[in-house]
């Protein structure tokens, strides 16, 4: 079925600290680009390395380096509420 943002965000924060960073990025990165997301650079920054850089420099409203609940909600509610994402 089709996650919520709350869901799909615990899912990532793997150490449960609230914040996504670092390897919580590139899994964040990995399924983005599994779901077939295109950022709107378009496809040239397909790993997860570069790919989750892309996305925590678009979102990190705050530019503390990591993505808080906040900062991936509007994003996910703004890309994904009509997608079939798993």
């Amino acid at each position: 079925g089709k996650k919520s943002a709350t869901e799909k965000f615990k899912e990532l924060d793997a150490d449960g600290n609230g914040y996504l960073r670092g390897l919580e990025m590139r899994e964040l990165a990995a399924w983005v680009h599994s779901s077939g997301f295109d950022t709107p650079k378009g496809r040239q920054l397909t790993g997860g390395i570069p790919l989750g850089k892309q996305i925590m420099e678009r979102l990190d409203a705050n530019g503390d380096g990591r993505l808080q609940f906040s900062e991936f909600k509007a994003w996910f509610v703004n890309n994904f509420n009509n997608e079939k994402l798993n």
